[in-house]
């Protein structure tokens, strides 16, 4: 088990106007907001990476089954078949962020909050590119590949699969919790996984979209640029 601290992120603008939607040609007002709010979204942001490989004992076909948990999805299943190791990861930027955007919002301010929590959500991108990094580097030095990375509601993949990752990481450690609804707080908090092994589908340097059943269809597709390996 790992636990990355001291995460310095880029926090680029043309991010930030990524997530508001905003194109090139209308991106004045709201780049200056992005660039006025950004030191703000620094100093309370606290980026953490909490990770740990399991090995696969099998793999079925509605399941891969680890020695601790079983990740029930045909999809993951059928990817992952040929994976070794199987990494779960936890992301925060904590819950500061999120605060400070609730008191814009409470001083009649909303426009900033909108901008400030789209640089959480910009930063918590870029925060989920680093752990993909660190866990192929990981999978690197072991003379493997590191797939591309999926979470609860990906593919067949429900979202009370979220339950593994805090029965199997210590999530309290990094100030995560489960609600109920299967959803992470602070609200600017992610879970990955990736598969491990000399062989594994999709590869980290392949867009994730291209295995997607919902394809073009999905209001949050693009033409993804492959990390670097």
């Amino acid at each position: 088990m790992e636990i990355v601290l001291d995460l310095e992120l880029g926090l680029e603008s043309w991010r930030v106007l990524q997530v508001l939607g905003v194109p090139p040609e209308r991106e004045g007002k709201q780049l200056e907001l992005v660039e006025e709010l950004s030191p703000r979204g620094r100093e309370v942001m606290e980026p953490v990476i909490l990770y740990d490989l399991f090995p696969v004992e099998e793999a079925h076909p509605g399941e891969v089954v680890l020695k601790e948990a079983r990740l029930r999805s045909r999809g993951l299943a059928k990817l992952w078949a040929p994976a070794q190791e199987v990494a779960l990861i936890l992301c925060t930027i904590g819950p500061a962020l999120d605060e400070q955007v609730s008191a814009y919002f409470v001083a009649s301010d909303p426009l900033r909050g909108l901008v400030l929590d789209a640089i959480g959500t910009a930063a918590l991108e870029e925060l989920a590119e680093e752990a993909c990094r660190l866990i192929a580097e990981v999978a690197k030095e072991k003379g493997w590949e590191a797939s591309a990375p999926l979470s609860p509601g990906n593919l067949d993949w429900g979202l009370k699969e979220q339950r593994i990752f805090f029965d199997l990481l210590p999530a309290k450690e990094i100030g995560l919790r489960l609600k109920e609804s299967y959803q992470m707080t602070p609200l600017k908090s992610l879970s990955l996984a990736m598969g491990l092994g000399e062989e594994v589908l999709p590869s980290i340097g392949e867009p994730l979209c291209a295995y997607c059943s919902l394809g073009r269809r999905c209001r949050y597709h693009r033409e993804i640029e492959p990390l670097p390996k």
